[in-house]
């Protein structure tokens, strides 16, 4: 009774969503990093990304850093969130990881 009770808490607040979504960048050869921090310009609160993915590579002698900033969200009664690129500026210029 209570596994089950604890399964449906974990598929409600999408957990598993998160742990397949940073297995699959993890199987790609990305570095990943879940439950990164950052503060919010405009209030000062804490906020927090799902997964961070990154993965370097060189083309042609040319350096190139690929990131992804992944949300993962399953609830079917909230709308899909849609980030700006005004995020990965925060990002870049402030990046907390909690463990």
């Amino acid at each position: 009774m209570i596994t089950s009770k604890i399964v449906a808490w974990l598929e409600e607040h999408g957990y598993p969503l998160e742990m397949y979504v940073a297995s699959v960048f993890q199987n790609l050869g990305f570095k990943v990093d879940q439950g990164i921090y950052f503060s919010d310009p405009e209030t000062g609160s804490s906020r927090e990304v799902d997964i961070v993915a990154h993965k370097n590579f060189s083309i042609n002698g040319k350096y190139v850093s690929f990131v992804c900033i992944i949300e993962c969200k399953s609830s079917k009664e909230k709308p899909w969130l849609c980030l700006r690129v005004y995020l990965l500026e925060i990002l870049s210029r402030q990046c907390y990881i909690f463990r």
